[in-house]
């Protein structure tokens, strides 16, 4: 498995006066099987460092490594290996999936834009396996899931092109409090098991802290604070994670406990 590696990476929109500094001089890493929290206020720079990460934006200063080779964002083929090594998983599931398209659809479509080699229908039913969803859900169409199904699903389309890391924008913010401990239990296994890394965007700190050993704070397009998840939300001096932990409710399943 293999670190991603983002070093004094730099963003700026626009000429002139009319320049945005967006990104400044932000680094992480993220080894093989870690789950790596992100958050930060609207406007940080939270979409911008994910493109860059994604490989679909270019920083203009800094580099991008994965397993010590550099990225650079390109739309041709010649970055397909870091495509297939690196996935998004969407906020919104259900709608990230064409409703013209069955899941075995949706799930070939990546491993046939990327190139992947092997049995594909075999890696779709591998993944499927993976993320516990029956194979019987590969002649169903995305209207005809439950929107943990539609999640699994997506999570599953990103697996089967071998993906060693995951790019996950608020991926539980639409599903009940069940659903929503289910899929962050697959995600942790998934670390386990498979050694999948994971960067978590989220304003969720209850989601955060279940899920991520370490976590970095975005503000202003720089990290202005990192560390241990714990640390970061019981004794952090930067404004957003107090304002979080005001502002955010704490679930009943969690206040219960």
């Amino acid at each position: 498995m293999s670190t991603l590696q983002a070093r004094a990476l730099n963003k700026r929109f626009g000429r002139g006066r009319q320049a945005r500094q967006v990104l400044t001089d932000v680094s992480l890493n993220i080894a093989p099987g870690e789950r790596l929290g992100l958050i930060g206020r609207s406007g940080a720079g939270k979409t911008t460092l994910a493109r860059i990460l994604l490989g679909l934006l270019p920083p203009d200063a800094g580099s991008l490594e994965f397993d010590g080779q550099a990225v650079r964002a390109t739309g041709r083929p010649t970055l397909h290996w870091y495509r297939r090594a690196v996935q998004y998983i969407p906020q919104d599931a259900a709608a990230s999936l064409s409703p013209r398209l069955t899941v075995a659809s949706a799930l070939a479509e990546p491993m046939k834009y990327l190139a992947v080699p092997g049995d594909r229908k075999l890696q779709a039913r591998a993944a499927l396996e993976a993320v516990q969803l029956p194979t019987t859900v590969l002649e169903r169409y995305p209207q005809e899931l439950s929107g943990g199904q539609a999640q699994r699903v997506a999570i599953a389309r990103a697996l089967c092109t071998g993906a060693q890391l995951l790019l996950a924008d608020e991926p539980v913010s639409g599903l009940d409090p069940e659903l929503r401990e289910a899929v962050l239990d697959l995600f942790v296994r998934l670390g386990a098991e498979r050694g999948t890394g994971m960067l978590f965007i989220t304003h969720d700190l209850h989601a955060l802290e279940r899920l991520c050993e370490r976590t970095l704070v975005l503000d202003g397009g720089r990290i202005v604070e990192q560390g241990a998840t714990s640390d970061i939300l019981r004794n952090s001096t930067a404004d957003f994670p107090r304002l979080l932990r005001v502002s955010v409710p704490v679930p009943r399943s969690a206040a219960s406990r």
